[in-house]
C-alpha cells in the first residue's frame, strides 16, 4: 500500500519503519528538514518537507494516489485538519492521531461530541486514541499492539482481496 505520515517525531517515525518493514511504500511530510533526513536514513521512505495541512504538500508527497493518510503531529488539531483535507482530496483511508489532555474542550474534540467536530470526525476512517498514564513520553506498543497497526493491517488485508 501507498501510505503517506505526517510528522517525524517519535510515533511518526517508529510507524515508518513499522509499516515499511511490511512492505508498504512510505512517504513522511514534516516541517523540520532534520527530522525528514533522519528518517529517510534509517528506513527506506520518501521525504517531502512542508506542512502536511497544506494541500499542494499532500500533492507532492503523492496523495492522488495514496492509500492510506497517517497524521501523526503532537498537535490534535492540525492532525484532524490534515485529514479532513486528505479525505476531500481522495478517498483514501485516514486515521488522526488524538492525543489525551486534560483541556475538556480537547478532550470534546477526540470523543466528537462537539456538533462541528463530531461532523469533521464522521468524515475521518479513524482516530487513534493516545491514552496512556505515563504521557507523551511513554513507552511506543509494539506492532501487535499498535492500534494504528492493526488498523492498516486489516485495511491491508481488505485492499489486496
Amino acid at each position: 500500500m501507498n501510505i503517506i505520515i505526517v510528522g517525524c517525531g517519535k510515533v511518526g517515525s517508529t510507524l515508518a519503519e513499522q509499516l515499511t518493514n511490511e512492505g508498504h511504500d512510505i512517504t513522511v511530510i514534516d516541517t523540520s528538514e532534520e527530522a525528514i533526513k533522519r528518517v529517510t536514513s534509517q528506513c527506506d521512505v520518501m521525504g517531502v518537507c512542508g506542512n502536511g495541512v497544506v494541500h499542494r504538500v499532500q500533492q507532492e508527497a503523492g496523495i492522488g494516489y495514496a492509500d492510506m493518510f497517517i497524521a501523526m503531529t503532537g498537535s490534535d488539531e492540525l492532525n484532524l485538519l490534515c485529514c479532513l483535507i486528505a479525505k476531500k482530496a481522495t478517498q483514501c483511508k485516514t486515521i488522526a492521531r488524538a492525543m489525551a489532555t486534560p483541556d475538556p474542550t480537547a478532550e470534546r474534540v477526540v470523543k466528537g461530541e462537539g456538533k462541528a467536530n463530531a461532523k469533521a470526525l464522521k468524515e475521518l476512517d479513524g482516530v487513534y486514541g493516545v491514552i496512556q498514564e505515563g504521557g507523551a513520553g511513554a513507552p511506543i506498543p509494539e506492532p501487535g499492539q499498535n492500534p494504528v497497526m492493526n488498523y492498516v493491517g486489516v485495511y491491508s488485508n481488505e485492499y489486496s482481496t
